[in-house]
């Protein structure tokens, strides 16, 4: 087998682009694979932050204010109002006491909290959809560039006379054998197209001179 011959029989062998993405990222992704992805860390957020942003409910039995509290901000109204100032407590119905407004400042606290911890969430995935995005450009530049210089710089091809061959070398500047450049298997493929006319021109005439062997010869004189 030619050394021609055996490029042939290995092209099938050499990976394609894709496959060298896919070989270079198979790492990461089995890396990445064993964490939990970008979604999966930021549903259970999502969802807890959509129960926080819900206010406190006023209504409930244990933020109802009682009459003591009732007595006690009527009382600081009085005294506001005597200095001159507005009321400072809400008094009438659907008032609420002191542990409803601890309640809602512990929601609020912890609503801002969940979102600062979205938000870095959000930009470490973006960082890593950055990062394999880069990682498959570059593979993707790296396999371009092996797969050129294995090709065959169509300048370099020329015809080994010693050999018999046709060679050439690769970008990469490995000298091998090629095939023959198109001109030269156009000018084969008509200089062998001629040739076939006229050998079957030339069968076709043995074939009329043996049915008539006595045509084109000069009779012979009567005696």
């Amino acid at each position: 087998m030619s050394s021609f011959d055996a490029v042939l029989s290995n092209l099938d062998k050499i990976p394609t682009v894709g496959q060298r993405i896919a070989g270079m990222t198979q790492g990461q992704q089995q890396q990445s694979s064993a964490l939990p992805s970008a979604q999966a860390r930021l549903r259970p957020l999502y969802e807890e932050r959509a129960q926080k942003s819900v206010p406190t409910d006023a209504t409930g039995e244990e933020y109802r204010m009682g009459i003591g509290g009732r007595i006690l901000g009527t009382l600081a109204n009085f005294l506001s109002g005597v200095n001159g100032g507005g009321a400072m407590v809400y008094t009438g119905p659907g008032a609420t006491n002191n542990r409803f407004a601890q309640a809602e400042r512990r929601r609020v606290g912890e609503l801002n909290a969940l979102d600062s911890k979205i938000a870095d969430t959000e930009k470490l995935n973006e960082a890593g959809r950055n990062d394999y995005v880069l990682a498959t450009q570059q593979a993707n530049r790296a396999a371009e560039k092996a797969d050129r210089e294995k090709m065959v710089d169509p300048e370099s091809v020329y015809y080994d006379e010693q050999n018999g061959k046709w060679k050439g070398k690769t970008y990469g500047g490995q000298e091998q054998e090629v095939m023959p450049p198109k001109w030269y298997q156009q000018m084969s493929a008509k200089a062998a197209f001629d040739l076939a006319q006229r050998l079957q021109a030339q069968e076709q005439q043995d074939a009329r001179k043996q049915n008539n062997p006595g045509k084109g010869q000069r009779a012979k004189p009567y005696r």
